[in-house]
């Protein structure tokens, strides 16, 4: 079960994330909310709780690469290849960025900035197979360019057979 309790007890670590005698405080003060807040009813069921430190910006920013190698991965069964400049990646990092929810925002934030609108420009057939495409943030939004790339007589050959 991961569960998301009121945490402002978490939040308010700042230096030392996870470590010394200022995390064993804290993580003491958050079971003690914990075990007052749960019946013992429930709490008996559960064999072990293990506190997370939120997620911070520079962690999310971290997370944005590997979820984009899902997506590559996705579109280069098309042989079409994503390229992100570094402010459309911090961009990203920043609207799928929420200490309380983790990752979770960055997940919906791609899908709906990235994989929403490839998909329409693939529909309406402004991208195709073997196309290139570069996305930006400019003027306060994600701007999409896209280039097809001509297959070279070999591929085309190679393809035939």
């Amino acid at each position: 079960m991961n569960a998301h309790r009121d945490d402002s007890l978490s939040r308010r670590t700042g230096e030392g994330r996870g470590e010394g005698t200022a995390w064993s405080s804290l993580e003491k003060q958050i079971l003690s909310e914990f075990r007052r807040h749960f019946r013992s009813e429930f709490l008996n069921r559960v064999d072990d709780t293990v506190l997370f430190m939120p997620l911070t910006l520079a962690d999310i920013k971290k997370i944005v690469d590997p979820q984009l190698v899902l997506l590559r991965a996705r579109l280069s069964d098309r042989h079409i290849t994503l390229d992100l400049t570094d402010a459309a990646k911090e961009h990203i990092a920043c609207e799928g960025y929420d200490p309380v929810c983790g990752a979770r925002p960055l997940k919906r934030f791609l899908q709906r900035a990235l994989e929403t609108p490839l998909s329409r420009q693939f529909i309406s057939g402004e991208v195709t197979d073997h196309s290139r495409m570069a996305v930006d943030f400019k003027r306060g939004e994600l701007v999409f360019e896209t280039k097809t790339v001509k297959k070279s007589a070999n591929a085309s050959h190679s393809s035939k057979n």
